[in-house]
């Protein structure tokens, strides 16, 4: 869902390899005892089955949308779709029955719509009369006081079911079971652009078919952002394929060298992610074969080459998501599976890059299965990973189809993602799990870590994926923005008593501070007339420039942009 960028970074990569082991080690390591799953009451839950998930702000902050085959959530009349604030679900209005959706919601996405501005798109198999009066087929956006169609209201959407969605600036990609958008022939998959809708090539597999594309993700593996497709399909463009293909922005071409490209099986979700290494392709489903590689259920593809993710998972795999449980952001993924690298994980597991691991006793029930994942906290220290599917237990907790996974809490946690996890980028620009909005270098946006201890102060921040010799500008706040306000081409977390800590230009992409002979972060802080006493909190970001006009131009953004954030506790 995300853009990623190319590779020749080797160098850049291990240092941020050894960066992430260093985090690990002087966070006070997070031990195992303190990750948990949160006791939310079946009764405070969808009444039936979850099949999505996403956090979308529209103000005062990001709240967490549940969508899928459920009237009720928290013991109101929801419609297939609910929204959820960390102790309560509230309703949407404006539906197609005065609520929610008047049928099942499979997928959701942010998107910027060049006219209609930052908005919620949801994907399914709904058909009603919006609040403007159009009608919505199977894809309909949410503004925060109502549902409404892509378009005049004579523009009405799929004629059969979306199932997959994924944005790239202001473009709106979407993949299902459908012959049709509006009045336009499209196989399977289609675009939006703004004002219309448009097929891509011949499509993907045969319309009228059990034919289908299930997950979309946008990845550059070396040539360049483009559209990769995946689900149960032999062909794309009518080249033939094995169920998954890249779409360049003119012509479908295989992933991996045929025959032996894509998978012997479906593909029901993929991702980006980096792992150290540079962003990869990471696909999951019912698979057992990639590139002509054993894999089972999962696979990486790094632009040239397929791998197994260890020994794979014993079952199906539906979801991914990225998220930091206070050992550094981590790819977790879930389904419906009793172990991951032959260890037991019901239905949810954690990959390091190198190793699986549990979360806890997973989720349980009669064929339990996760088919959402999303990170998802008001504030750092309450960021949790939210499960949803057809379970009823979390944990040894009863849980109702809807659970949380809560993180440690640590010295030092990252935040502000522009993934699209906590609050929209500005144009739409979203970047790889865990870093900033992305930027015009296509570096899948600017990731801040550290490394040190706060005590004695040997904390440096460490940014990476900014433009090569960016101008760029070290700040410290003492309050967190919750609600990610926009600022330049991205986020802006931090406030309060701001502080410019220090002023350089990057070097290949990346900056340290301090270096040498500079001041220790809380010495520069006292120095500014903010001195640190212990167990005090500050924030920090990094904001680097970016003078491309055309890449997120104004008013939506602006000639700069910022990195993820951390929180230190010192």
């Amino acid at each position: 869902m995300t853009l990623g960028h190319g590779h020749g970074r080797r160098g850049v990569l291990t240092l941020l390899v050894v960066a992430l082991g260093m985090e690990q080690a002087s966070a006070a390591a997070c031990q195992q005892g303190c990750l948990r799953w949160e006791d939310i009451p079946p009764a405070n839950a969808p009444g039936e089955l979850v099949l999505c998930l996403a956090s979308y702000d529209t103000g005062p902050g990001p709240l967490l949308y549940a969508g899928g085959y459920f009237t009720s959530a928290g013991g109101q009349y929801t419609q297939h779709v609910a929204r959820w604030d960390g102790a309560n679900w509230s309703a949407l209005p404006g539906g197609g029955l005065g609520t929610g959706l008047n049928d099942s919601v499979r997928v959701f996405t942010e998107y910027h719509d060049p006219i209609a501005g930052h908005c919620l798109v949801a994907g399914g198999s709904f058909d009603f009369t919006t609040t403007n009066g159009g009608t919505a087929h199977s894809i309909a956006k949410w503004q925060g006081s109502g549902w409404s169609q892509f378009g005049p209201p004579n523009v009405w959407g799929a004629n059969g079911t979306v199932e997959s969605l994924v944005a790239n600036g202001a473009t709106l990609y979407i993949g299902g079971e459908f012959d049709s958008v509006d009045t336009t022939p499209a196989t399977n998959i289609a675009q939006w652009d703004g004002t219309t809708w448009s097929a891509l090539g011949g499509g993907v597999g045969t319309a009228h078919s059990y034919d289908g594309v299930l997950a979309l993700a946008m990845f550059d593996d070396g040539q360049g952002p483009a559209l990769y497709a995946g689900g149960s399909f032999p062909i794309a463009g009518g080249l033939p394929v094995r169920n998954l293909a890249r779409w360049d922005g003119v012509a479908w071409t295989p992933v991996g060298v045929p025959p032996l490209d894509g998978t012997n099986g479906a593909i029901s979700a993929l991702a980006v992610f980096d792992d150290g290494y540079g962003p990869a392709l990471y696909a999951g489903g019912s698979f057992t074969e990639a590139g002509g590689v054993s894999a089972s259920h999962v696979a990486k593809w790094d632009g040239s080459t397929w791998s197994p993710l260890g020994g794979g998972l014993q079952g199906n795999a539906s979801a991914w998501a990225v998220f930091d449980d206070g050992n550094g952001p981590r790819l977790h993924v879930g389904g419906y599976f009793f172990f991951a690298g032959g260890i037991p994980a019901n239905g949810v597991a954690k990959w390091d890059g190198s190793t699986w691991s549990a979360l806890g006793a997973g989720v349980g029930g009669n064929h339990p299965q996760v088919e959402a994942l999303c990170s998802y906290g008001s504030t750092p220290r309450t960021r949790a990973l939210y499960a949803a599917g057809q379970f009823i237990v979390a944990g040894a907790l009863p849980a109702r189809h809807f659970a949380a996974w809560v993180a440690c809490e640590t010295p030092v946690s990252m935040f502000c993602f522009g993934d699209g996890t906590v609050a929209s980028c500005p144009c739409g620009n979203l970047g790889v799990g865990d870093h900033g909005c992305e930027n015009s270098a296509s570096t899948g946006g600017a990731r801040l870590s550290f490394t040190g201890v706060t005590s004695p102060d040997s904390i440096v921040l460490h940014s990476m994926g900014e433009l090569p010799s960016a101008l760029s500008l070290v700040f410290q706040g003492d309050e967190f923005i919750s609600s990610s306000v926009p600022f330049g081409d991205g986020l802006g977390c931090i406030g309060g008593n701001l502080k410019r800590l220090y002023v350089r230009n990057a070097a290949v992409g990346q900056l340290d501070a301090p270096t040498g002979s500079e001041p220790s972060i809380t010495a520069r802080s006292a120095a500014l007339g903010d001195p640190i006493a212990p167990g005090e909190t500050r924030y920090y970001q990094v904001y680097y420039r970016d003078p491309s006009s055309s890449f997120c131009a104004a008013p939506a953004g602006s000639t700069f942009n910022a990195t993820s954030g951390i929180r230190i506790s010192w």
